[in-house]
């Protein structure tokens, strides 16, 4: 047994749909002698990854046999809120925006899209899907995206096959095959930043106390310490407390005319 792919009810996802061994949660539960001597790769596609449900035992009773499984316990947890998941924003965030210059095609202010198995539809946002994978091992995973002054994630969230429309059953089916071809490869190791700091810029001024070669300078011995640096400009003001620290690299006497603060500024 290689692949095994886990369902609560056998119509979710019958063993005509795939070359794999297809069984129900409550077996792999209760029938641990089905697994004497064997490691399978086991892709988890329980309705519901909800604390303390059947698809949560799943994983966890699999990380206890020693069985390889997604999605893990821990993915489980951290996309339950986005609060939890919050720390992994900037980098997708940034190769989303990124993938969404390349398309030739207007994007709606909201929208969401499909990842499965770190693969989606449209080519052009590949790279973030595959990055979106490799933060979350998770089966089928939608993308809510709203634009906000810029793009940003609204949403992550783990959806059920129960859920896929006719289109997107076809695709999950399709990265299924395509990902069950391949060896199992565990995500990568990430440091988690344990502070956050705002550098405030104005990319239009000549004479900035800091160029763009220093910041990045900044920002590589920043991350020894744990310290995740974001430039931010004068419309990101109202984001201020969402840091733990600002830095300002901008003559102050800008920044206070262009907030429309009109007291004395001396020298500045």
């Amino acid at each position: 047994m290689s692949w095994l792919i886990l369902v609560d009810q056998e119509r979710d996802f019958s063993n005509a749909d795939t070359p794999h061994k297809v069984m129900t949660t409550r077996d792999y539960l209760s029938r641990p002698q089905l697994f004497s001597g064997a490691k399978p790769k086991i892709v988890n596609l329980a309705r519901s990854y909800a604390y303390q449900g059947t698809g949560y035992y799943c994983s966890l009773l699999a990380e206890a046999r020693g069985h390889r499984i997604m999605p893990a316990v821990e993915s489980m947890a951290e996309l339950s809120r986005k609060t939890l998941y919050e720390h992994a924003l900037p980098e997708l965030e940034s190769a989303l925006r990124k993938c969404l210059e390349k398309l030739n095609r207007p994007i709606e202010a909201v929208f969401k899209f499909l990842v499965c198995f770190g693969q989606c539809e449209d080519q052009a946002l590949t790279p973030f899907a595959r990055l979106l994978f490799d933060w979350f091992r998770v089966p089928v995973l939608r993308v809510n995206v709203a634009w906000n002054g810029r793009r940003e994630i609204e949403r992550i969230t783990p959806v059920s096959i129960t859920m896929l429309e006719d289109a997107e059953r076809d695709f999950f089916k399709r990265a299924l095959d395509e990902h069950t071809k391949g060896t199992w490869k565990r995500p990568k190791a990430r440091d988690v930043a344990k502070y956050t700091l705002a550098v405030l810029i104005d990319p239009t001024e000549k004479d900035s106390p800091s160029n763009q070669s220093s910041l990045k300078h900044f920002s590589r011995l920043a991350e020894k310490f744990s310290i995740d640096v974001e430039p931010i400009q004068k419309s990101d003001l109202d984001r201020v407390a969402d840091f733990d620290a600002p830095w300002i690299r901008a003559t102050t006497r800008r920044w206070l005319l262009g907030i429309g603060y009109a007291g004395p500024l001396g020298s500045a």
